[in-house]
């Protein structure tokens, strides 16, 4: 069951939208390097990027200060480095998520702990996996789709091309791919006993969402897996994906079911899941995508910090 229908390309094909088509058709030729030449020129780009994209530098630079404060000024640089080079890495591998073989993926996988995996699939009442924005979540997500069907549930692209592409490999590679807006579908898929993998560590900027800490910081966070978790009788856990350090691939951690979870209250129960997904971002911090305005939306009368350190400069 697919709940949502492709998009149609020919109003994609006029000339507006070639220089993104380039981007796609590089992207999809640069797949065939060795993994090892991925990750050092990866790394080459993200250093390039670092002292271009000042923007996106000033908001990492902000998150890893706000959620590391016990860290020296040279270490918070350092991360902040660090945290591009994982990006332009990361470039690559959305490409090999999108089109590479399942055989090749296959030589980079390392699963640990799959019986909690395994345990996602006999619930019968569906399962609500956590991930975190890590660089490599796309790569990790195919990997997922070679042990087990799984929906995933995304947020569209603004730039019209790229969102094609994704939501193509999506269809072709998950079982369902899930719009974040459509609610429902997430609760077929429950119903259907899926386990559906679902990122909650993004500012909602809507109503669905309340202030929970999140490295001690008060941020929205959405209560999707909190209250589907009660309205389905779904059981959560969580799982982390980390680039080797050693250029052999990827680590994959399942995490055991969260116990006493739901506890009816909504505040502690998506406090806890910051709490996880805090715990899983600190083992590889600088893989995490610190380049996302995760604190944007503020409680009444608190100082946006982005906008506060771009007046400061």
């Amino acid at each position: 069951m697919k709940p949502e229908k492709l998009p149609k390309l020919a109003p994609l094909l006029g000339p507006r939208h070639w220089p993104f088509w380039l981007i796609i058709i590089i992207l999809r030729c640069l797949i065939v390097l060795p993994y090892r030449c991925q990750l050092f020129i990866g790394e080459k780009i993200g250093k390039v990027i670092y002292h271009l994209a000042k923007k996106a530098r000033l908001t990492a630079e902000v998150n890893i200060k706000l959620c590391f404060p016990e860290l020296t000024e040279k270490q918070h640089q350092r991360l902040v480095k660090q945290s591009f080079q994982s990006a332009g890495i990361a470039l690559f591998e959305i490409a090999m998520g999108w089109w590479a073989s399942d055989k090749r993926l296959a030589s980079l996988m390392h699963i640990h702990d799959f019986e909690h995996f395994r345990n996602a699939l006999t619930q019968g009442k569906g399962s609500i996996i956590l991930g975190t924005h890590f660089g490599c979540l796309h790569i990790a997500g195919r990997m997922f789709t070679q042990k087990m069907q799984l929906a995933v549930v995304y947020r569209r692209q603004k730039i019209k091309v790229f969102d094609y592409v994704a939501l193509h490999a999506y269809h072709k590679h998950f079982q369902r791919a899930i719009v974040r807006e459509d609610l429902r579908a997430m609760i077929r898929a429950l119903k259907d006993n899926l386990p559906v993998w679902f990122t909650p560590d993004i500012d909602p900027k809507n109503k669905a969402s309340i202030f929970a800490p999140f490295f001690g910081i008060p941020a929205a966070t959405v209560v999707i897996p909190a209250k589907f978790a009660m309205k389905t009788g779904a059981k959560v856990m969580a799982t982390g994906y980390y680039r080797r350090d050693d250029g052999k691939g990827y680590d994959i951690f399942g995490y055991p079911f969260l116990e006493d979870f739901p506890s009816g209250d909504l505040y502690n129960d998506t406090k806890r899941i910051n709490e996880v997904l805090e715990s899983i971002i600190r083992k590889k911090p600088e893989q995490y995508i610190w380049q996302y305005k995760r604190f944007n939306t503020r409680p009444g009368g608190e100082v946006n910090p982005y906008k506060l350190a771009e007046q400061q400069q």
